[in-house]
């Protein structure tokens, strides 16, 4: 049985924390689908918390939407554990090449509207853990509008929802063909990539982990189209199950696998020609649910049998204002063989005294004589592989 949500997930480096502990954004993609009737563009309430009941026990933690969550499944979502990565609903970007300037300004003043609306209605709620801006605007819009005016408008969308909510997380959904576009007002950064190479793949979530610098990096689309196939099925599962691993693997902070269901439609049309979903339209599992679920499962530590064992060696010299907090953070690395030394360079101060307080820490204490000498003797005391 799942928790309910509590506290905001916020960023932590390159990762995320909740309630003071690593949170694992484990994520699948849901939608869109049909308007249901009430403008929603989701399932009715009984298929919806069917679903999400399944999403749930798979072992996702995160649900990406592409429009805003209706009411009944933000409160399904947060009684099973659930958060929500939502996008925000105004006019598709795809439709604005060749447009006026008179369409482009009305888009900006509806992606303005959305996005403070929708902030004030969730303003405070844990479950959303977060809004994207927008998802893919196409390249040849990007030209036609200007790159410029396209990234100033998501960065004041990010500012406006941020004003509104200081604490809750915004990003853009970006993808390779536009990466030169970037919001600096997003809090973490998000790609969608499909690629069927390892090799590539794994280049790629180098580069863009470069792009991210300090901060988090979601893989916001992955997985591969199974065909409407046995055999496509299989090579669904297989290339899924590397890209988790990769991503993993590269430090990225989550994914969210593309997508929950072949059920899905876009623009008010059925989408019959794609397989991408984890379950087919009946929502019966195709074999790559149990591959996802299996890394739900997993974290660092599982993607190795054996890890090498590593020695940190801490040069000190009168460092009783910083030794301790160094040794917190340190210490409380989650490290399957990680020996924690200490050179106290003949310090005159609580150094060494506050560095035994760490168990894990081995202090070894010599005459003053530098920062040089007591990196070589840190060196030879130590035994770790790394």
């Amino acid at each position: 049985m799942t928790a309910p949500v509590l506290g905001h997930v916020q960023v932590d480096g390159k990762q995320f924390s909740a309630n003071g502990s690593r949170f694992m954004f484990r994520g699948v993609t849901y939608g869109t689908f049909a308007n249901r009737g009430d403008g929603a563009l989701f399932p009715e309430s009984t298929q919806l918390r069917a679903d999400l009941q399944e999403i749930a026990h798979a072992g996702f933690t995160v649900v990406r939407t592409y429009t805003t969550p209706p009411p009944d499944m933000v409160e399904v979502a947060g009684e099973l554990g659930l958060r929500i990565l939502a996008g925000i609903d105004y006019r598709d970007w795809r439709y604005l090449f060749g447009s006026s300037a008179a369409d482009i300004k009305a888009v900006r003043g509806e992606a303005r509207d959305a996005a403070l609306n929708f902030a004030k209605s969730i303003m405070g709620n844990p479950v959303i853990l977060g809004i994207s801006v927008g998802n893919e605007i196409p390249a040849d819009v990007i030209r036609w509008i200007g790159t410029k005016p396209v990234s100033q408008l998501l960065s004041e969308l990010c500012a406006l929802i941020h004003d509104v909510d200081p604490e809750r997380l915004v990003t853009y959904a970006n993808y390779p063909t536009a990466e030169y576009l970037h919001g600096d007002d997003s809090d973490f950064l998000t790609f969608n990539v499909f690629l069927e190479s390892r090799q590539a793949f794994h280049r790629y979530l180098t580069k863009i982990q470069h792009d991210a610098a300090g901060r988090p990096l979601v893989l916001g689309e992955i997985g591969l189209d199974s065909g409407g196939d046995a055999r496509g099925e299989a090579r669904q599962a297989e290339v899924l199950d590397w890209q988790l691993e990769v991503a993993m693997e590269r430090g990225v902070a989550g994914c969210c696998v593309f997508s929950w269901t072949d059920s899905w439609t876009v623009g008010g049309r059925p989408v019959e020609d794609w397989h991408f979903g984890l379950t087919r339209s009946d929502r019966s599992p195709k074999p790559a649910l149990e591959v996802a679920t299996e890394w739900n499962g997993r974290n660092v530590r599982d993607l190795k049998s054996r890890w090498p064992s590593m020695s940190v060696v801490i040069c000190a010299h009168n460092a009783e204002a910083t030794i301790d907090e160094c040794l917190e953070h340190t210490c409380s690395l989650d490290y399957p063989n990680l020996e924690v030394l200490v050179v106290d360079d003949g310090s005159s101060d609580l150094t060494a005294e506050i560095a035994r307080r760490h168990p894990r820490a081995t202090v070894l204490s010599i005459p003053h004589s530098g920062l040089a000498t007591a990196r070589n003797e840190g060196l030879l005391a130590t035994a770790g592989e790394i």
